[in-house]
């Protein structure tokens, strides 16, 4: 598969993804290129911490940022699917926080080697599907910018992002649909939390 074609597969997945959200837009205190640029300027001062030296103390420091500015629960609900839907109360809120848990831990692995004068720069915001905004964004920290383009949905608690599209066009949310797909398939959604929460353990080891 060329790198064209693939970014139009996820580019694709995405948008059968968001359009399939019944939940309607609700209003919001704040617009969706605020809580971006307060997430971006939150990771880069979390990162000046000594404590961020090490993943555990990255994966602190990462979490009330993240959850101001991340919306979880639509997250796994999206990747999740009919299985969410099959799931008692108890079931999706513990689901919730493991894909809560290993979406934090990832960025605390991620970002363990960013420079000290990486920047964040917001350069568009775009309409989306279902009233969602685009917020265009680059990460300077090196030779070649990485293009990142955050999904962000207005809820109760203000724009929240639900999703990140890398690469031009490479959906994550689509990349952890696929990825878990086969253990919901088999397991459901108590297979999918013990996976999750093996694979936050294994990226918050020392």
């Amino acid at each position: 598969m060329t790198n064209t074609h693939k970014h139009t597969v996820f580019a694709f997945v995405l948008v059968l993804i968001l359009t399939s959200l019944a939940i309607p837009a609700k209003a919001g205190s704040a617009p969706a290129k605020t809580t971006v640029a307060n997430y971006h300027a939150g990771l880069l001062n979390a990162l000046k911490s000594d404590d961020a030296k090490t993943t555990d103390g990255r994966f602190k420091l990462f979490a009330p940022i993240m959850d101001a500015a991340f919306d979880f629960q639509t997250m796994i609900k999206t990747v999740a699917g009919q299985h969410w839907r099959k799931a008692d109360a108890a079931d999706q809120d513990a689901l919730r926080d493991a894909f809560r848990r290993v979406s934090i831990a990832t960025y605390a692995n991620r970002f363990k080697d960013l420079p000290a004068d990486a920047i964040f720069l917001i350069e568009a915001v775009k309409d989306g599907p279902r009233r969602m905004k685009l917020v265009e964004s680059k990460l300077n920290a090196g030779k070649d910018p990485v293009a990142l383009t955050y999904v962000v949905r207005n809820t109760d608690a203000g724009w929240r992002i639900i999703d990140v599209l890398l690469d031009s066009g490479i959906s994550e949310l689509a990349l952890r649909a696929s990825e878990y797909a086969r253990t919901l398939e088999t397991g459901g959604t108590t297979a999918l939390q013990a996976t999750l929460t093996t694979q936050a353990d294994d990226l918050l080891q020392p």
